[in-house]
This record gives structure tokens, C-alpha cells and sequence, in this order.
């Protein structure tokens, strides 16, 4: 299980294991996370641009023991993606702009 989390020290990106509950956390390479899917070593993560439908997607990949941004690509909804319209899940993103959902893989 993942999670994009913020608190006064920063922003982190954080692994669960569902098993042993054991965490490992990472500084997050993204202000204001909205969303992360995660496969591997590979990650997308959004940040979504407020009542407009444009969502900054990040690809990144765990280098070195940290998250690096290895491209980044501006992605138009046909509407604005509203709060917690992004679900990650296996390896997908799932990201919802009004009534049609789009997919992105890592």
C-alpha cells in the first residue's frame, strides 16, 4: 500500500507492506500530490491544477534510494478533475475529469 503525505518536515511518499506492516518512506519529488500509482521501481504521480482541467502528470523511478522525476507531461481532462479523482492501483492511475475516466500506466 502507498500513500503521498505531507506534514511540517516535508512531503513523503510512504510503503506499506500489507503483510508485515513494515514502512519505508521517501521524500516526495512532487509538490502537492493528488495521486500515485506505483509498479516496481516505476511511479506516475498528478498534481491538479484547481477548477481547470489541466493535471501535471510525473513519471519517476526509485534511483539510489530515491524518487527522481524522469519526465513530466501536461495532460488536458474534459473537465476539471475534482478532489480525490485520482486512484492508483497495481501499476494505473485512474484520474476522473466529469464523467469520463482516464488511465494512465507506469
Amino acid at each position: 500500500m502507498w500513500h503521498a503525505w505531507y506534514s511540517p518536515e516535508g512531503s513523503f511518499i510512504t510503503r506499506v507492506d500489507p503483510t508485515t506492516g513494515e514502512e519505508n518512506s521517501w521524500a516526495n519529488p512532487v509538490k502537492d500530490t493528488d495521486g500515485i500509482a506505483v509498479r516496481g521501481n516505476q511511479m506516475i504521480l498528478t498534481h491538479r491544477f484547481h477548477n481547470r482541467p489541466g493535471v501535471e502528470l510525473n513519471h519517476a523511478e526509485l534511483i539510489n534510494g530515491a524518487w527522481v522525476i524522469t519526465a513530466q507531461e501536461k495532460l488536458t481532462l474534459p473537465d476539471p478533475m475534482g478532489m480525490r479523482c485520482a486512484q492508483g492501483h497495481d501499476g494505473a492511475l485512474w484520474l476522473r475529469g466529469g464523467d469520463t475516466w482516464v488511465r494512465i500506466s507506469t
